[in-house]
């Protein structure tokens, strides 16, 4: 029997000792609706693991952002604050 893959976050993302992007991978994901969340782990996972690319972790960073924007509101701040975990930085819109 083949074991079932979880999909409810990406499987790999930024880790070495106690710099980890688990939390900022979580908190964006947390925003994504749960019929997304599979594709938009496995398109943050080919991101994330694409060897060719020098920026690859800040590109499937990036890549996260946009999609947990597209479901939390621009005008809504204090929703899209819950979706960030504390103590990450957070961009400020102009």
């Amino acid at each position: 029997m083949a074991k079932e893959r979880h999909t409810d976050y990406p499987r790999f993302y930024h880790s070495r000792g106690k710099d980890s992007d688990k939390k900022f991978v979580l908190g964006r994901m947390s925003a994504i609706p749960l019929e997304r969340k599979a594709e938009v782990s496995a398109r943050y996972e080919l991101i994330y693991l694409d060897k060719e690319n020098p920026d690859r972790r800040g590109h499937a960073n990036t890549y996260l952002q946009g999609e947990m924007r597209k479901y939390v509101k621009k005008k809504n701040n204090d929703e899209a604050r819950k979706a960030i975990p504390v103590g990450f930085p957070r961009q400020v819109e102009n």
